[in-house]
């Protein structure tokens, strides 16, 4: 009797070795379906921490319903719109920086007044009478030796 308690039959040691086999692959499709489902999950989460909600996956859905396009048709535009918000700054930015060289200009110009005359003169006189620059020189000499005369 003792011998009775404690052994198994044959049959019942492959019924247990089937129940276990079975059991082992009932875990791993088990594991499988997890790894499955923890994917989309994640990306769900991901997606949900990036303003994602069940609220904006409604208004996403209702865009794509009002303008007859796919989510994919849907986000390609936001991105060209982003694109172009962006060359839009960029040319803000631009106009920004010619509007103060343009400012710095005036100023320069406006600290260089002074001097305008004197060019105004040589430009005449190069242009308009064709003198060179040795002539305008040899004028210079002249006017300076007039002067200390």
């Amino acid at each position: 009797m003792y011998r009775t308690l404690f052994s198994i039959s044959a049959l019942q040691q492959q019924q247990l070795e089937t129940k276990v086999t079975s059991l082992q692959t009932d875990i791993q499709t088990l594991q499988t379906k997890k790894e499955a489902i923890q994917r989309p999950l994640k990306l769900y989460e991901e997606l949900k921490f990036d303003g994602f909600d069940q609220r904006a996956l409604e208004n996403l859905a209702y865009t794509c319903r009002k303008y007859n396009r796919n989510m994919k048709e849907v986000l390609e535009a936001v991105k060209t719109y982003e694109d172009l918000a962006q060359i839009q700054e960029k040319a803000i930015e631009a106009d920004d920086k010619r509007q103060h060289e343009e400012t710095r200009f005036k100023e320069i110009k406006e600290k260089r007044a002074h001097l305008q005359a004197t060019l105004d003169m040589c430009d005449t006189l190069l242009n308009r009478f064709n003198y060179s620059v040795i002539a305008i020189q040899e004028l210079h000499e002249i006017a300076k030796n007039m002067v200390s005369r």
